[in-house]
């Protein structure tokens, strides 16, 4: 299953790319119709991720149902929605190389047993 974050008709949602990636499933529209109900857990990437194995369940409930059934609606071509980052809003971005200790261990890693200077390389 490969997620996507879109945008379509305003609203952002999440779903899962179908037909060789030509069509979008919208997860939540899916859900919503075998279920009765919506699910926090496809109500963003964010709250997919923080979800867990639950939201993995979910979302693949939803694709299967979607797939099988295929009703109104749910699928829709990749052309029709604005493809977003697949975070929008992440919790935090971290970038590793301001943390010196962490290039050291990366360099004694990448370059096997050889002894590595504890002094960060210059670029």
């Amino acid at each position: 299953m490969r997620l996507v974050t879109f945008r379509r008709q305003g609203l952002e949602e999440i779903g899962a790319f179908v037909n060789e990636d030509r069509k979008i499933a919208r997860l939540q529209v899916a859900h919503r119709l075998q279920a009765g109900h919506t699910s926090h857990h496809l109500g963003s990437m964010l709250a997919f991720l923080q979800g867990g194995l639950a939201a993995r369940d979910t979302a693949r409930a939803a694709l299967e149902f979607a797939l099988s059934r295929n009703p109104d609606g749910v699928l829709v071509e990749r052309t029709e929605v604005e493809q977003l980052s697949p975070v929008p809003r992440p919790e935090s971005i971290r970038e590793f190389m301001v943390f010196e200790q962490h290039i050291i261990n990366c360099l004694r890693k990448f370059e096997g047993h050889r002894s590595v200077s504890p002094e960060p390389p210059v670029v």
